[in-house]
């Protein structure tokens, strides 16, 4: 991959459309991730978490639909605001223990799938969930506990245009203003943190490898060896 000439694969270029003398040798099912020799197999699974010191206290979001109108104007990629810092317990928050006897509690997750070619993108956080669904708001109407929460995805489904939203705050605090596919389309080649919606036709690195922003890193390593 790191050798990979990127600029051989125009965003509005289809696999097809693509000189086929340019095309990396690859299996015939391989339709998306350009710069590498297969895409990854259906049981592909990524996984990002970030645990923090519950004794710390942990941040608090607001995620009311007022609360995150707010956020998306904050900025043109979109600002989180931490509403308050609190200490929940293993009630509330997943927690474990570590040998030396601190206390962490998982706050945010990223989950990613490869049953579909361009991943199902699932985010989670201790205290929201965030999930790409194409009516995620249907799932809170009907009790007055979660509606507020319908109310929250109904509005961020209006701010971003009809697309869907999927962010978290204690993985993406500098960008909430879009979803996974936004920044992960242009793993390798640029990170757009406004993007809502797909805008490649080719994937490059298959959503997976930002090597462009270790391309140095890796090329030091081999000189190494």
């Amino acid at each position: 991959m790191v050798a990979c000439d990127t600029n051989q694969y125009p965003a509005d270029k289809k696999p097809s459309q693509l000189d086929p003398q340019s095309l990396r040798p690859s299996d015939k099912s391989n339709r998306w991730a350009m710069c590498m020799m297969h895409e990854f197999p259906k049981d592909g699974i990524m996984i990002k978490t970030r645990w923090g010191k519950v004794s710390s206290g942990v941040k608090a979001y607001g995620t009311s639909a007022t609360d995150l109108a707010t956020m998306w104007a904050a900025s043109s990629a979109g600002t989180f605001k931490a509403s308050e810092t609190t200490t929940p317990d293993a009630s509330t928050m997943y927690t474990l223990t570590d040998e030396t006897g601190v206390v962490w509690g998982l706050e945010g997750m990223h989950i990613s799938t490869k049953d579909i070619q361009l991943w199902t993108w699932i985010s989670v956080w201790w205290s929201k969930p965030s999930v790409k669904d194409s009516d995620p708001a249907s799932h809170y109407r009907s009790s007055d506990k979660t509606k507020s929460l319908g109310d929250a995805f109904d509005k961020l489904k209006g701010l971003s245009g009809g697309a869907q939203w999927c962010a978290n705050p204690y993985l993406e605090t500098s960008f909430a203003k879009t979803n996974c596919i936004g920044c992960h389309q242009g793993a390798g080649v640029n990170f757009d943190v406004t993007a809502v919606k797909k805008n490649r036709e080719n994937g490059i690195p298959d959503f997976v490898y930002g090597f462009d922003s270790i391309r140095a890193a890796i090329e030091s390593e081999n000189a190494q060896k």
